[in-house]
């Protein structure tokens, strides 16, 4: 249902049944219907701008002051405001689904973490006992199975985006929120050959598209 202030104006249906049908107010209703309007757009402009989510240029501009969020490089308007609703959602108890949510809310797009102190290295009877074939686990990564990871360092990985975004504001954002002894890396996860040519089935299909495209995972099929 749209807001009241959603709804174009109509100053004759405001008034008395008396004055309808009066040329003179109904031209007067041509001139009011518009100012009428602009008010309207004003108090949507106010209270769309209240909202992270819904505010313009103007309003995440503010937004990104009060919380001290530094905007993305060449950030569109949708990233700015992923950004500072990143800052809202980092506030509260600190742990991987609170930073996995500030993460995922800031690049639009879930998020992989790995951390030393829970990852278990994998045997080779162990992943061929996972996977069925040698032919199925091709398309992993040796990180997937061997990790070697410091202690206290988070990995971050994320994909499914068509260019890198600027991560500075993010890094900001993390270092605030987790403790002194963590050390967080964000990166992105690109296609191995093996993904690639698991998807196609054979390297013919994908020829006409860069490999820039490929690894980032955004081919098309």
């Amino acid at each position: 249902m749209p807001k009241f202030y959603e709804i174009p104006a109509d100053y004759m249906q405001s008034l008395p049944w008396v004055f309808q049908g009066i040329k003179e107010m109904e031209e007067l209703a041509k001139i009011i219907n518009p100012y009428l309007d602009g008010i309207n757009a004003a108090v949507k402009r106010h209270t769309d701008n209240a909202n992270v989510l819904y505010a313009n240029e103007e309003g995440i501009a503010r937004w990104e002051t009060i919380l001290g969020v530094s905007p993305p490089i060449g950030g569109s308007l949708e990233e700015r405001r992923n950004a500072s609703l990143a800052k809202l959602r980092s506030r509260g108890v600190i742990n991987l689904d609170t930073l996995r949510d500030v993460v995922e809310t800031y690049l639009g797009v879930p998020v992989e973490i790995e951390y030393q102190w829970n990852a278990q290295n994998v045997t080779w009877a162990q992943a061929r006992e996972e996977h069925g074939s040698w032919g199925a686990v091709k398309a992993q990564r040796w990180g997937d199975f061997y990790r070697t990871g410091e202690p206290y360092v988070i990995h971050i990985y994320y994909k499914g985006v068509s260019k890198l975004p600027d991560l500075a504001p993010l890094y900001e954002m993390l270092y605030d929120l987790i403790p002194a002894n963590l050390v967080v890396n964000v990166m992105y996860k690109y296609q191995t050959w093996g993904e690639v040519q698991a998807k196609y089935g054979s390297w013919g299909q994908p020829r006409g598209q860069s490999w820039n495209t490929l690894r980032m995972g955004n081919q098309t099929i």
